[in-house]
């Protein structure tokens, strides 16, 4: 497995964001060069008042979407990741998890707290959070946290060679008071949740225990299927020739994981007689 469930959906949710990011305002761009660009096949009446002040507000409200998927997206990677099947495996750590309620915040703060080597793109994920919060929602007064303002100034240097020169001093004060954010600004955050996430995902496979986990996730599914002859035999024929294809077939169905290395297709055989005599 190269990656969870969760961060397959993070991924077709927000994975070309940044390029459909500068596709829009390239087009906003050559819309301003030609301002006499008809909306053909639209249906649509498009004649503001004036071209450049409706180029320059369509901006502002691409670069506000953009960010607020961005969050959308942290909070369902979030919130797969703690449900069946079961990658975290770390019953403490879900309950925590689960007491955080919707607050994609606190999510993002357990999540940081449970990750090594997080440091940066945890903060950063921080500052995306405040910022949409205050935009978004009216009555939002969120702030910065101290440690992530001590990060961005410990790690300025770090920061602003992984992100074009981001410059985390002037992105805390404009998430605080919900102030525009410039396109590097924009795509330097949506580049630090793709990389936060990242990081999540590779600490959850790394520790991942694969024989517990494909153990509970198949013994769920024959309990779930019981009709299901067909697949029984197959699974408990591992002597089979093609047992080895069949199993990769279900991982690719059942977790987008096809195909199984042969680290993972061992983890599966040697659990195989322990299934069969509780479920077979």
């Amino acid at each position: 497995m190269k990656q969870t469930l969760a961060r397959k959906a993070f991924k077709q949710q927000l994975g070309q964001a940044n390029h459909f990011l500068v596709t829009t305002l390239v087009a906003l761009h050559c819309l301003d060069k030609n301002p006499r660009h008809e909306a053909a096949g639209l249906r649509a009446a498009w004649s503001p008042k004036s071209v450049p002040h409706s180029i320059q507000r369509s901006r502002v409200f691409i670069l506000h979407s953009f960010l607020g998927t961005a969050v959308d997206a942290l909070d369902v990677y979030f919130s797969l990741l703690n449900r069946k099947p079961d990658f975290i495996q770390d019953a403490g750590f879900s309950q925590a998890l689960q007491a955080c309620g919707r607050s994609v915040h606190k999510k993002a703060t357990a999540f940081a707290s449970w990750v090594p080597g997080t440091t940066v793109e945890s903060a950063l994920v921080e500052v995306l959070i405040a910022w949409r919060n205050n935009v978004m929602h009216e009555l939002a007064d969120n702030l910065v946290s101290d440690s992530s303002k001590d990060t961005f100034e410990t790690h300025a240097h770090e920061i602003a060679q992984s992100y074009r020169g981001l410059n985390p001093e002037n992105l805390v004060k404009k998430a605080e008071t919900g102030a525009d954010l410039t396109f590097k600004e924009t795509a330097s955050l949506i580049g630090a949740s793709h990389n936060f996430v990242a990081a999540i995902d590779g600490y959850v496979l790394a520790k991942l225990d694969r024989r517990s986990f494909y153990l509970n996730l198949l013994r769920e599914w024959l309990l779930q299927n019981p009709d299901n002859q067909g697949f029984r035999t197959r699974l408990f024929d591992t002597r089979a020739d093609r047992w080895d294809s069949f199993m990769s077939n279900w991982a690719g169905n059942t977790l987008h994981a096809s195909p199984l290395s042969k680290a993972d297709l061992d983890s599966i055989k040697n659990l195989v007689p322990s299934l069969k005599s509780t479920v077979g």
